[in-house]
C-alpha cells in the first residue's frame, strides 16, 4: 500500500519524461475513497469532498479532494469500534455531492481547452459519467495538474455563491493499495545496529520515554525457526511544481526541473548503503514521477511474512514427520494478545473458521512489541527536523495469515459472498422462465454452482470448491506465511529543507525490518504455530462439507422440476450441516484445549476428513458424493461397540479415514512392540505399511509391573499408554521374558474423543 496526499493549490507530479500514462475519465467521479491508512490521517472527515479523476497504468487511483481552509474539529465521541465504523461509513460516501461534481467537471474539462492540452482527446461535450476516457502521458499529466491549480482561483470566485468553493481548497491525492515491492535483506543490513535516541538527556527536559532507547538482542525460539522476509515497503512519489505559487502568493521551494535530486543527502544517517536493487528502484522512480515538496503527507505499509519453520522435527511423532515436512503454519492467539495489550480494548480480533481463540487481528496503532523501536524513530526524526512534532507517525497496524490472500485478493474475489446460490436456487424455474432475462441469469447462476463454467475442472469456478483449490494450491508451495503490516506515515512539508527528499522517507523502514529479523522473540509470543495437516487443512475440510451441501441442494432442485427448491428442503440440508459443523468445531475445541505453541496436534486434519468424508450420505441419502457413510440406520452405540471391538481385536491403536479418497490408516501395535501405519483402500485391503516407532520410545509406563506364569515359563506384565493427541488414550500391555523381549502386546482399554470410523484388514491380527 501507498498514498499520497498533495498540498492544497499545488501540482503533485512533476515533468520528468517518465515512462507511464493516466487515464482520464469522468465515468467514475462518484468512486468511493478506498485509502483508508490514507483517510484515517486526514484532519477532516472525508464524507462528500472526493471526486476521482483517473487511474494510472502503474494502478494508482487518483482523486481530487477537496481540503478545508479552516482546521476541523475531529470527532471523539463513542468506542474505538464505532469511531471506526463512523471512518467506514465516510469512505463509502466520500464523493462530492452531485451538484458540485457537475460544476467540477465543468471546470475540468474548461481546463483541457488550454492551449497546451488541445488534442487530448478530451472534448466539451463530456460529462458526468461519460464513458469516454483520454490516455495522457505523465508529461501530459503534469500539465493538466498545474493548470488545474493556476486557474482554481478564478473559478472559485466566479462560484463563490456557493460557500463550498469558498471554504475549501483541492488537493490531489493517489493511492495503490494493491502495489507490493519485495526489499531483499542484504548482508549490511543483517548486521543493522537498533537505532538509538540522537536527543541527549540534558535536552530531553520535558519527555517521558527518554529511558526507551535501551537495546535487547533477542534470540529466536528454541523449537522453531522464524524466518520474516520483508515485502510491500511502499513508499511515495516525489512531485515537481516549476516554481508555481502557493495559495499564500510566495514561490515554493521546489528544485529546478532539471535537477529532482534536491538538497544534498547525508549518506551516512540516511544509509544508502542499504537499499537493495528494489528498494531503490522505488525511491529513484519516485523522485522521478513527484515533486515532495508539493507533498503534505506520504503513507506506506512495510509487510514481514513471518515463515515459520521446525528447527528440531524429532520431538514431533512419526506420522507427524510423514505428514508435513517440517513448515508450520501460525496465527495470533487472541489469549496472548490480551496480555500483550494488557486488555481487549486496544484491538481487533478476526477468528478464522477454525477456533475462536486463533485468527488474525489488527490495531489503530503499532501493537506494544513494537513500541520501543516506534518511539526511537520518531524522536530522532523530530530532533533531526528542529523539534518539529508529527513528522513521522505509526498507524494502522495488521497481522494476517497469507491464507486470507490466497483465498481471495478482495472481497469482491469471494464466489460464497456473491449470493450465487441464492439467486439460483431460491427462484422456481416456473417463475424465472416469465422473464427471458430472469431465465438466462439463473441458468448461467446454475452452470456456475454445479462447475459447468469450467468443464473441464469443475472446482475452478465452484463456490466453496475453488476457495478450497486455492488453500491446496498455496500449502503444496508453503505459502502459508504470517504476514504482519505496518502503515508508516511522513509528513515532508514538516521535514526540514535540508532532510526534504525520499531517502528520508523510506529511512524508517531499515530499523522495522531489523526488528522483524532479530527481535523475533518480541513478536512470537501472540502467536501459536500448528501443522499445515491441521491449518489451514481444516479450511478445505469446512469447505468440502459447504460444497457438498450445495450440491446436495442444487440436485433437489432439479429433482422438483418447475416446482424448485421450497423453504423446508432448504432449512432441511442446512440443519444437517449444521450438525456436522458442530462436529467438527466441538472436536476442534477439545483437541486445541490442550496445545501451546509446540509441539502441536498430529491428527485433527485427518480425523476432519473422517466426519467430513461421507456428509454427502449424510446429507443426501447416497448422492453427495460420499462412499463410506452408513445409511444402513442401525443404532450409532451397535455401530461404536462394534468398531471398538474391531480395534482391540486388531491391536489397532487408532484410525484416520479418508473415504472420498479411498485413503485409509490404522496405527498397529504389532506383537513386537513396534508401531505401524497400515494404509487400507475402502474394501479394508492394504497397499502399504511403514513402521514409525516403538512401544518403549513412544509410550508411557503407567508403573504396572506384574509376574506371571505363562506355560511354566516366567513373563513380566507390563502397562503402557499410548496418547499422541489430546482425547486419545489407549492402556497396552506389553509381555517380556526376564530378559526383556518382547513375547506378545495387547491393548485393553482404549478411549477416544469426537467420534471413529474404523477399517480393518482381517490380516491385520496376526502382526
Amino acid at each position: 500500500m501507498i498514498g499520497i496526499v498533495g498540498r492544497p493549490l499545488r501540482p503533485i507530479t512533476r515533468r520528468s519524461g517518465f515512462f507511464d500514462n493516466v487515464t482520464f475519465t469522468l465515468r467514475y467521479w462518484h468512486s468511493s475513497y478506498a485509502g483508508k491508512h490514507v483517510s484515517t490521517n486526514l484532519p477532516f472527515d472525508i464524507r462528500n469532498r472526493t471526486f476521482r479523476i483517473a487511474t494510472a497504468a502503474s494502478r494508482e487511483v487518483w482523486f481530487i479532494v477537496m481540503h478545508p481552509v479552516q482546521s476541523q474539529m475531529d470527532d471523539l465521541s463513542g468506542s474505538h469500534g464505532q469511531r471506526r465504523q463512523r471512518q467506514k461509513a465516510s469512505r463509502q460516501s466520500s464523493a462530492v455531492e452531485r451538484h458540485h461534481a457537475k460544476a467540477l467537471a465543468e471546470y475540468i474539462i474548461e481546463v483541457f481547452t488550454d492551449s497546451e492540452l488541445l488534442g487530448e482527446g478530451v472534448e466539451p461535450s463530456w460529462g458526468l459519467n461519460d464513458r469516454r476516457t483520454s490516455s495522457l502521458s505523465y508529461d501530459k499529466w503534469t500539465t493538466f495538474q498545474t493548470l488545474f491549480m493556476r486557474n482554481w482561483k478564478t473559478f472559485s470566485e466566479n462560484h463563490s455563491y456557493d460557500r463550498f468553493w469558498v471554504d475549501n481548497e483541492p488537493a490531489f491525492h493517489t493511492y495503490d493499495c494493491g502495489a507490493n515491492i519485495e526489499i531483499e535483506v542484504n548482508e549490511e543490513l543483517k548486521d543493522l545496529p537498533m537505532e538509538t535516541r540522537l536527543r541527549s538527556e540534558s535536552e530531553d527536559d520535558d519527555d517521558p520515554d527518554s529511558d526507551s532507547d535501551s537495546e535487547s538482542e533477542i534470540e529466536p525460539e528454541p523449537d522453531s525457526e522464524l524466518d520474516p522476509s520483508d515485502a510491500n515497503a511502499i513508499g511515495d512519489h516525489d512531485d515537481g511544481n516549476d516554481g508555481q505559487r502557493d495559495s499564500t502568493g510566495s514561490r515554493d521551494e521546489a528544485p529546478p526541473e532539471g535537477n529532482p535530486a534536491g538538497p544534498e543527502i547525508d549518506h551516512d544517517i540516511y544509509q544508502e548503503h542499504l537499499y537493495s536493487d528494489g528498494l531503490e528502484h522505488l525511491r529513484t522512480e519516485l523522485e522521478k514521477k513527484y515533486n515532495i515538496d508539493n507533498i503534505d503527507q506520504i503513507s506506506y505499509a512495510l509487510a514481514a511474512d513471518v515463515n515459520c519453520i521446525e528447527r528440531n522435527p524429532s520431538i514431533r511423532s512419526a506420522f507427524q514427520q510423514d505428514v508435513d515436512d517440517g513448515t508450520l503454519s501460525l496465527l495470533a492467539d487472541r489469549r496472548a494478545l490480551v496480555q500483550h495489550f494488557g486488555g481487549s480494548k486496544g484491538f481487533t480480533f478476526y477468528p478464522l473458521a477454525f477456533h475462536p481463540r486463533y485468527g488474525n487481528f489488527s490495531s489503530p496503532r503499532p501493537p506494544p512489541f513494537l513500541d520501543d523501536v516506534c518511539l526511537v524513530m520518531r524522536d530522532n526524526m523530530s530532533y533531526r527536523n528542529n523539534g518539529a512534532d508529527d513528522v513521522l507517525s505509526f498507524d494502522y497496524f495488521h497481522a494476517y495469515s497469507n491464507i486470507k490472500r490466497t483465498i481471495r485478493h478482495g472481497p469482491e474475489d469471494l464466489l460464497p459472498a456473491r449470493g450465487i446460490a441464492t439467486g439460483a436456487l431460491t427462484l422456481p424455474p416456473s417463475e424465472a422462465i416469465q422473464r427471458g432475462y430472469i431465465a438466462a441469469r439463473q441458468q448461467r447462476l446454475l452452470r456456475t454452482l454445479s462447475g459447468e463454467q469450467t468443464p473441464d475442472q469443475p472446482s475452478l469456478t465452484m463456490p466453496f470448491a475453488r476457495e478450497g483449490h486455492r488453500i491446496r494450491a498455496a500449502m503444496s508451495q508453503d505459502q502459508i506465511a504470517f504476514r504482519m503490516e505496518q502503515v508508516v506515515t511522513i509528513r515532508p512539508s514538516r521535514l526540514e529543507r535540508g532532510h526534504r527528499h525520499f531517502f528520508s522517507v523510506l529511512h524508517p523502514i531499515f530499523q522495522l525490518m531489523r526488528f522483524f529479523l532479530k527481535e523475533k522473540r518480541a513478536y512470537t509470543i501472540v502467536l501459536r504455530s500448528f501443522l499445515p495437516s491441521v491449518f489451514p487443512t481444516i479450511l478445505c475440510s469446512f469447505a468440502k462439507l459447504f460444497e457438498l451441501g450445495l450440491a446436495e441442494m442444487h440436485r433437489r432442485f432439479l429433482a422438483r422440476a418447475e416446482k424448485g427448491l421450497d423453504l423446508a428442503l432448504s432449512e432441511a440440508v442446512a440443519v444437517e450441516l449444521e450438525a456436522r459443523l458442530g462436529n467438527i468445531l466441538r472436536m476442534v475445541d477439545d483437541v486445541l484445549e490442550s496445545i501451546d505453541l509446540n509441539p502441536i496436534i498430529a491428527t485433527l486434519g485427518d480425523t476432519v476428513k473422517d466426519i467430513v468424508g461421507d456428509v454427502g450420505d449424510v446429507i443426501g441419502g447416497g448422492s453427495g458424493g460420499g462412499s463410506g457413510g452408513d445409511s444402513s440406520g442401525e443404532d450409532p452405540d451397535i455401530v461404536e461397540k462394534r468398531d471398538l471391538t474391531i480395534r482391540l481385536e486388531n491391536n489397532i491403536l487408532y484410525s484416520m479415514n479418508d473415504f472420498s479418497g479411498s485413503a485409509h490408516t490404522n496405527r498397529v501395535l504389532t506383537q513386537d512392540g513396534f508401531l505401524y501405519n497400515i494404509y487400507l483402500d475402502n474394501q479394508g485391503r492394504e497397499k502399504n505399511r511403514k513402521e514409525v516407532g516403538y512401544y518403549s520410545k513412544d509410550m508411557k509406563f503407567t508403573g504396572h509391573n506384574r509376574t506371571i506364569t505363562v506355560d511354566g515359563g516366567v513373563e513380566y506384565e507390563l502397562q503402557y499408554t499410548y496418547s499422541p493427541y489430546h482425547g486419545l488414550s489407549a492402556y497396552c500391555n506389553i509381555y517380556t521374558d526376564p530378559v526383556g523381549k518382547v513375547l506378545r502386546t495387547k491393548i485393553v482399554a482404549e478411549a477416544e474423543g469426537g467420534g471413529a470410523a474404523t477399517i480393518a484388514n482381517e490380516e491385520e491380527a496376526d502382526l
